[in-house]
């Protein structure tokens, strides 16, 4: 729990700093701390929530929100509401992103 608690710490420090002040070195070493925090115990909800929202934004690493859904999921499975929300956002998410595609597709078929 205590690397958890760490990384959380890092995650939310670089979250409050003003925009390019934010340490990348924190945020590599949060997502270090989540996964370190999770080898030690997988039911780690706030690993799971910390490394999960990392990985939906690409903090520290790529963007991989498979993965970040992973990790969502396992945390809703130990009774994280806030893992149920985030995972709904996911899927708002997608859809948005489909409607998107969706009206670009038809913009440029009504332009030729």
């Amino acid at each position: 729990q205590e690397l958890a608690e760490r990384g959380t710490a890092l995650l939310e420090r670089h979250r409050r700093a003003a925009e390019g002040e934010g340490s990348e070195e924190d945020v590599r070493r949060a997502r270090q701390l989540f996964e370190q925090a999770l080898q030690q115990d997988l039911a780690n909800e706030a690993a799971l929530l910390g490394l999960g929202d990392m990985l939906d934004l690409g903090l520290g690493g790529p963007r991989d929100a498979a993965r970040a859904s992973q990790c969502y999921l396992n945390a809703r499975l130990q009774g994280s509401q806030l893992a149920q929300v985030k995972l709904c956002l996911q899927g708002l998410d997608k859809f948005a992103a489909l409607l998107r595609t969706g009206a670009i597709e038809e913009c440029h078929k009504d332009a030729f």
